[in-house]
């Protein structure tokens, strides 16, 4: 993802080391004299949100399958080349047919199933779990965000001080998530 720069430049200021920096593409030029041009401002700005929505529209008609169970949004933007920004509104609001879209990835349901299934044996088998282990088992699937899979798949925290040790992991009991 290229990130462009718009520089403000007073005139009285400029030095001739900017005519070399002015022929690089990332780099957007507004000279101004005693007062900045809020208006060259403003068309830049609207210029580059309109290339955004550009991108999100060629992301939204993109048609994406994936193979992972786990999809990074930082990766899949970088791949695709849009930004993280739009990577997200985009899942947030239609995701991928048997993927789950949480704040920074998207999980499949099937990994999110496996996830399940193994923090409810764990808590059948001794009757509570900790935060710290129902984490421990969903990074050990390759889920980074924990607080999120765990909300997805209807468990909740109760905490007991701020230690993550005695934090506990519970189901929520008559919960409609479908994975």
């Amino acid at each position: 993802m290229e990130t462009r720069t718009l520089l403000l430049v007073d005139e009285a200021l400029a030095c001739e080391k900017l005519t070399a920096l002015e022929k690089r593409p990332q780099l957007h030029f507004i000279y101004y004299h005693k007062k900045i041009p809020l208006a060259s401002i403003l068309r830049y700005v609207e210029k580059a949100f309109e290339e955004v929505k550009v991108k999100e529209k060629f992301l939204e008609s993109l048609p994406v399958k994936f193979t992972e169970p786990v999809v990074s949004y930082d990766e899949f933007a970088a791949r695709v080349g849009v930004s993280v920004e739009a990577v997200k509104a985009v899942f947030a609001a239609n995701s991928p047919l048997g993927y789950v879209a949480m704040p920074n990835i998207l999980v499949s349901k099937e990994k999110l199933a496996q996830i399940d299934k193994q923090i409810g044996e764990r808590l059948r088998q001794s009757g509570k779990l900790s935060l710290t282990e129902a984490t421990r088992v969903i990074e050990t699937e390759g889920v980074s965000d924990a607080s999120s899979a765990l909300a997805t798949l209807g468990y909740k925290i109760t905490w007991r001080g701020i230690n993550s040790e005695q934090a506990e992991v519970s189901k929520v009991l008559n919960n409609d998530v479908q994975c």
